[in-house]
């Protein structure tokens, strides 16, 4: 029923020949996804796209990463082919009361699988002693998502997209927004906007206790990280490099 057709979202793997040349991967090395929910065409919201980034902590070390790589984070292979965008809630959600001013877009929720925030970009995977694989391949699942979404699902066209993300999902939306922004058609790039819901993830004392700010440049640079170009730019050395993966640090260079 309309109900029905409204709230779900289906599923779309990242295994076309373009996707796969990219070598775009989950962690496990199975083919990265998004699910999308399309209204008619004749609406006059679906030239708008809402894209959300599930959040999920990160991996910060291969042993954290195999670990991962078996769970639903860290592979596409247990995903389900319709999920609902009720089950997201927020504003990916169809709901017209509680979700008044995106229930109508064009809606993407998209899984997280590996493991930096996007952010891996290594060309090779990572063998263990055990002969299993990790690849870390966030960059390339990027532009294997985007150049699907206007190739596939019509965004070539759009008139406005948002993108959005929760917790490491949000990180994803600060550390990436300019990127995600130049795989964009030009003409809407008015009209392109990116909230970091919860990513304000910072070197602090208090995490540090824990070991988060070290752990997160070991991150880094086993995975061969790519974050926003500029700040990236601004501090060029390699030791330096890895503060780019935090919000308020990258923040100004968006």
């Amino acid at each position: 029923d309309d109900n029905n057709i409204k709230n779900n979202l289906y599923l779309n793997l990242l295994n076309d020949k373009y996707s796969t040349s990219l070598n775009a991967r989950c962690l496990d090395g199975s083919p990265p996804a998004y699910y999308i929910n399309k209204p008619q065409v004749n609406s006059i919201n679906a030239s708008k796209y809402i894209i959300y980034f599930q959040g999920g902590g990160w991996c910060y070390t291969v042993e954290e990463c195999f670990a991962r790589s078996i769970t639903s984070i860290g592979s596409s292979k247990s995903y389900e082919k319709i999920i609902t965008s009720d089950s997201k809630g927020g504003i990916i959600n169809s709901n017209e009361t509680s979700n008044p001013n995106f229930h109508s877009w064009t809606r993407v929720w998209v899984p997280y699988c590996d493991g930096t925030s996007w952010s891996g970009n290594l060309n090779k995977p990572i063998v263990n002693k055990n002969n299993k694989t990790i690849h870390y391949r966030g960059r390339a699942n990027m532009i294997a998502l985007v150049t699907a979404l206007r190739r596939d699902q019509g965004m070539n066209n759009a008139t406005s997209v948002i993108i959005d993300g929760g917790s490491a999902g949000g990180l994803t939306v600060l550390l990436h927004s300019d990127f995600f922004g130049s795989l964009l058609p030009k003409h809407v790039l008015n009209n392109y906007a990116a909230i970091g819901d919860a990513g304000w993830f910072r070197p602090d004392m208090k995490l540090d206790k824990v070991g988060y700010t070290n752990e997160m440049e070991t991150m880094v640079k086993l995975s061969n990280a790519s974050m926003d170009i500029d700040c990236l730019n601004h501090y060029n050395t390699d030791a330096d490099k890895s503060k780019c993966i935090f919000a308020p640090i990258v923040f100004p260079f968006i």
